[in-house]
């Protein structure tokens, strides 16, 4: 859905408006899932931020965990992390260990990594280089 804003231009045109349509603002996020055994990997593609990415990164992560599943965030494409996302994995973290269950983050960018080590989150979560790696659980691991 576009919206029409309309401007008066300068006192050169004589009073002239000009309609310029913005195209609606779309979600930065795409997730998809994957279940293997009693995991589900969450990817993640795009910008983790402030509005609907968030909710919606949130939204599925704790469903999951209330599922009774593991989590895996694959953030191999995800290009930035903001506070809100940064408060969004603090939250997963106290669900996941509120249900027992444990999450672990997978191939982080650079960015997304240096962020998490900033602001200490990187402490919360058992980071990983692959999807592989991080799919090696050990029951003992598990809090």
């Amino acid at each position: 859905m576009a919206r029409h804003l309309t401007v008066a231009l300068g006192s050169n045109d004589m009073g002239k408006k000009r309609t310029i349509t913005q195209e609606e603002p779309k979600v930065k996020l795409v997730t998809t899932t994957t279940q293997v055994e009693e995991t589900v990997i969450l990817h993640c593609k795009g910008r983790l931020q402030f509005c609907e990415e968030a909710a919606i990164f949130s939204k599925l992560a704790h469903g999951i965990l209330d599922a009774g599943r593991n989590l895996v965030l694959n953030f191999d494409e995800v290009e930035m992390i903001d506070s809100t996302g940064i408060g969004e994995l603090v939250l997963i973290y106290m669900r996941a260990c509120g249900a027992g269950k444990e999450v672990r983050i997978a191939s982080p960018t650079q960015r997304v990594l240096d962020v998490l080590e900033l602001t200490n989150v990187s402490s919360l979560f058992r980071t990983c280089s692959t999807v592989d790696e991080a799919l090696e659980y050990s029951p003992e691991e598990v809090a």
